[in-house]
């Protein structure tokens, strides 16, 4: 009985996210770091361009082929 009824509630989940992907909408319950919600939409995330500055170096990084351990040693010594 337990098993039907975690397979069910599975099913749902998988259903729901993959619904809200479709139509657009976050399925994450956290905002990614450089994103912030918005008071007035809670659905609706805006840029926090501090933070988000941080992500873009971070990509370039990435791009320039640097790997995670480097890109946190740049981070830190950023600081």
């Amino acid at each position: 009985m337990n098993e039907m009824y975690a397979k069910d509630i599975s099913k749902k989940i998988k259903s729901t996210f993959r619904s809200k992907g479709k139509s657009g909408k976050h399925a994450a319950s956290v905002t990614p770091y450089g994103c912030l919600k918005d008071e007035n939409d809670g659905n609706h995330w805006i840029i926090d361009e501090e933070a988000a500055e941080v992500v873009r170096m971070i990509f370039k990084w990435t791009i320039d082929g640097l790997g995670p351990y480097q890109n946190q040693s740049y981070c830190r010594r950023r600081r």
